[in-house]
């Protein structure tokens, strides 16, 4: 049986050919759906940290996904201080996908491309639930490659967002990514290091920091209707607590993670289940409602296995179609 090597540059390419936002979204909402329905087989994600200040660590993250016929795992570090130290990227690792008829090994490949892609998926079919009707105004706290995957693909799964806008810590990097995004059919519009600025008259939110320093408050949120948060401690307990509901993408999960905000909040006897209005596989299934409203959702996604596997195979069938594409016997 022949086992596929898929490179990141094979990787973009696949998703550069034709950025098929719906089937990616398709792709993970049916591996949700298929949560939801006790089609997936989730241990329990190790983490191996070696700073607790920056959070440097190693994930082993595996999972099957019965309807695909595959079991995975992903084998990723994330450094968050890689870029500015050491001028390489913060996650890297591989993925390996097999089938689970004879158990050979089917593919494997970079897992940097493929968890931010899937990152920034998942917010995205949040997005695409959970966004205000009509919301034109996007606000990205976060320069690195986090923040350049959710605004290529909130761009695409939200077609009425007619503004991105790009705010940072250091006002150069801003200005860097408002540049490398001018291919985006709306206006990228740089607002340095002031973030508050960038939040202000803003439909959605979202911070890709990495960072373990709160840096959103809560009295930037007055016209916001969605706040996704996607790394470790990006904002003040009052944010949460403003929220009307919040919702994950696995709160049994999440919420013994440590970093994220509202994970913290639980440790500290701040924040309960009860607090929890909903997983998104809740929504799905329609066991729990979604927006209701004028509301402010907050969203957290804490990346799972499963869907992992399933982006992995999606990406795996268009990848074929690319010349460099390779495997081995």
């Amino acid at each position: 049986m022949k086992t596929e090597l898929i490179s990141r540059s094979t990787l973009k390419a696949a998703w550069d050919k034709e950025r098929d936002i719906d089937g990616l979204l398709t792709a993970v909402e049916n591996a949700f759906l298929s949560f939801g329905k006790g089609e997936v087989i989730l241990p329990s994600k190790s983490s191996q940290i070696f700073d607790e200040a920056t959070q440097d660590r190693i994930n082993c993250m595996p999972a099957t996904v019965l309807p695909l016929g595959l079991s995975g795992v992903k084998w990723v570090s994330v450094f968050p201080e890689n870029p500015s130290k050491r001028s390489i990227p913060n996650v890297g690792g591989l993925m390996v996908l097999s089938e689970i008829k004879s158990g050979c090994p089917v593919c494997v490949m970079d897992a940097s491309y493929l968890t931010a892609l899937r990152t920034a998926a998942v917010d995205a079919l949040a997005a695409r639930l959970f966004a205000p009707l009509g919301a034109r105004v996007l606000t990205i706290l976060g320069t690195g490659e986090q923040a350049r995957f959710h605004a290529e693909l909130m761009s695409l799964a939200l077609t009425d967002i007619s503004e991105i806008r790009i705010s940072g810590r250091t006002a150069a990097h801003a200005a860097t990514l408002v540049s490398d995004l001018s291919y985006l059919g709306c206006s990228v519009v740089d607002y340095g290091n002031d973030m508050q600025a960038a939040c202000d008259g803003a439909d959605i939110v979202i911070t890709c920091i990495s960072g373990q320093a709160p840096i959103l408050k809560a009295d930037w949120l007055d016209t916001a209707k969605l706040y996704c948060h996607v790394g470790g401690w990006e904002d003040e307990y009052e944010v949460p607590r403003k929220a009307n509901k919040i919702i994950c993408d696995y709160w049994d999960a999440l919420k013994h993670r440590g970093s994220p905000t509202i994970a913290r909040m639980y440790s500290e006897g701040l924040l309960s289940d009860s607090d929890i209005h909903a997983d998104i596989t809740e929504v799905l299934c329609d066991v729990k409602s979604g927006r209701v409203g004028d509301e402010l959702i907050y969203f957290n996604a804490i990346g799972l296995g499963f869907i992992d596997v399933a982006v992995a195979a999606w990406l795996m069938d268009r990848a074929r179609s690319v010349p460099s594409f390779d495997f081995h016997e």
